[in-house]
């Protein structure tokens, strides 16, 4: 949502070099569409990456310029960048708890990290072109994010984004080429993020964090794989399932294991509306700044994690509705109802008292008139 109106844009380029952003009812927002003197390369990254409270949005064109306009059509200071080659895939925008990074793969095979001043560094030369967008994730739990990225060969990268260090195992090579964006989730219910890509071969692959194949994997598709998975509990029965199209039809595989989509980068481009924009944060409990309201309804890690007796509960409403918030063990069976009532626009905390329940797993559910929305927490006694 680039403006004040409550409903989405859709944002693309073209070859005919104009940047088109769309309003739901097919109408150009004003301003649009924007002209520039080159095909627009790519996708379009959305963030707010000058701190003024309103998204911007970041794209190249052919002739390797970096663009970051305003949602009046204006471009930012210290833009347009010329960088030394053309993007290859589409850019991404990487906030932490200290700085904000434009993260770009370009077709000379360079991973750059770019700041809002317009500063350039180059972080990581693969020698094969790069497949997909890069993903980030806190892969050795060191409170700072890595990025990943992988190239034609079968070649999986993870390095740090402060100076393009690799991190340990890595690279790994895998037998085949890889296809798609990795994307990152803890799959095996073990506290610890893995990797998931899609190969050549029509297979699912995941490791683990120590570079290790999960067990069942990796799985064969009887199709030719399109796209990036995504993974959620999709069915709300607290374990994940990771979902992809193929040529013959969708492929959904149900994890029996109760594992955690927060935080990690679980989907194309970071989330559901592709803006390709992560909020990362060395706390384990916030994805995204939870001091304003949001523009969808957001279910927090609760925190801390795990806990001893106590934890806090943290969701947020963009709209009025009805709420219910409950905790279920992994039998399914609903152990506390924390929550049930209506509720206007806001961000709420709800506090936890496990009071003698066992050591565990455990899973809180947000029921909303429109979503339904789960994550697991760890009890340690």
């Amino acid at each position: 949502n680039v403006d004040d109106e409550d409903d989405l844009e859709l944002i693309f380029g073209t070859m005919r070099r104009n940047l088109h952003v769309l309003k739901i009812d097919s109408t150009e927002l004003e301003g649009f569409p924007k002209a520039f003197n080159l095909p627009i390369d790519q996708g379009v990254a959305v963030a707010d990456i000058n701190g003024d409270q309103q998204p911007e949005m970041i794209f190249g064109t052919f002739n390797g310029q970096l663009f970051a306009i305003d949602a009046t059509g204006d471009t930012l200071s210290n833009f347009p960048l010329q960088l030394d080659m053309r993007l290859s895939v589409t850019p991404i925008v990487v906030e932490t708890d200290t700085s904000l990074y434009i993260i770009a793969a370009t077709n000379d095979q360079k991973i750059l990290k770019i700041n809002p001043q317009g500063t350039v560094k180059s972080l990581y030369q693969f020698n094969q072109p790069i497949v997909g967008s890069p993903a980030v994730q806190d892969l050795n739990g060191d409170g700072n994010p890595e990025i990943i990225v992988a190239d034609e060969s079968g070649m999986l990268a993870a390095v740090s984004i402060d100076d393009g260090t690799a991190l340990n195992l890595f690279p790994i090579q895998l037998d085949h080429s890889i296809t798609t964006t990795p994307l990152s989730a803890d799959l095996d219910g073990d506290l610890k993020n893995d990797l998931i890509v899609s190969t050549v071969d029509s297979a699912i692959t995941v490791l683990s964090d120590a570079g290790e194949d999960l067990p069942g994997f990796p799985a064969k598709i009887k199709a030719s794989l399109n796209g990036s998975p995504v993974i959620d509990d999709i069915d709300a029965d607290g374990d994940l399932e990771i979902s992809i199209g193929g040529s013959n039809g969708l492929y959904v595989l149900d994890l029996k294991d109760t594992g955690s989509i927060e935080p990690s980068w679980n989907t194309y481009l970071a989330n559901n509306y592709r803006t390709g924009y992560y909020r990362f944060s060395s706390s384990t409990f916030v994805r995204s700044p939870v001091n304003t309201v949001p523009d969808q309804i957001m279910l927090y890690s609760n925190y801390p994690n795990p806990f001893n007796s106590q934890t806090t509960i943290h969701y947020a409403l963009h709209k009025t509705t009805h709420v219910e918030l409950d905790i279920y063990n992994v039998l399914g069976q609903r152990v506390a109802s924390l929550f049930s009532g209506r509720q206007q626009p806001g961000v709420y905390d709800v506090k936890w008292d496990a009071g003698n329940m066992a050591s565990g797993i455990y899973i809180y559910r947000l029921y909303t008139e429109r979503r339904i929305l789960s994550k697991r927490m760890l009890l340690i006694r």
